[in-house]
């Protein structure tokens, strides 16, 4: 396996995990709606959870962006 192979498992990896992350996001974001009008506190507990998953896609798109311009088309 090359390194441009390599290069490119990498990124698509990246972008798998990326999507991934943001459909966890949108889950967690649902959940705190759902709970909302039923159990405030509830709600209230998902919030720091919500927090914590945009701070890790901010990192992985980060990381996702800054591996991209390493594979350069021949």
């Amino acid at each position: 396996m090359s390194l441009q192979d390599s290069l490119i498992a990498v990124l698509i990896f990246c972008t798998q995990a990326f999507g991934e992350i943001c459909l966890l996001w949108l889950n967690i974001a649902g959940c705190v709606y759902t709970f909302f009008p039923i159990n405030r506190a509830a709600a209230g507990l998902m919030l720091p959870y919500l927090g914590w998953i945009t701070l890790a896609t901010a990192l992985n798109y980060s990381i996702w962006q800054m591996n991209k311009p390493a594979i350069k088309e021949d």
